[in-house]
């Protein structure tokens, strides 16, 4: 997966992650610029491997503002403070 995203003001993309299942460890949005909103977040399994196969987690968001940002995600479990890793994405929104 790159760490670039193109998209346009007003138009819907999508950022997704894999996560491993089972372990309780999730990716979240640690830092969102004011120019990018969520829309939406789902999670599906990765593929037909069946228990424990990794799940694909998927982040709705729309651009507001042309420009280049960075969105920062965390793999945490929810119930503790310190992330095991972090993920930065580029986000190049055109008008």
């Amino acid at each position: 997966m790159s760490d670039e995203v193109a998209s346009r003001v007003g138009e819907i993309f999508d950022i997704e992650l894999r996560e491993p299942a089972t372990t309780g460890y999730r990716w979240s949005i640690a830092r969102l610029p004011a120019a990018l909103r969520l829309v939406d977040e789902q999670r599906d399994n990765w593929a037909a491997g069946g228990t424990g196969s990794p799940l694909s987690h998927t982040f709705r968001l729309l651009a507001s503002k042309p420009g280049v940002h960075e969105i920062s995600f965390e793999l945490r479990r929810p119930w503790e403070k310190q992330s095991v890793e972090v993920k930065s994405m580029k986000v190049t929104t055109r008008a």
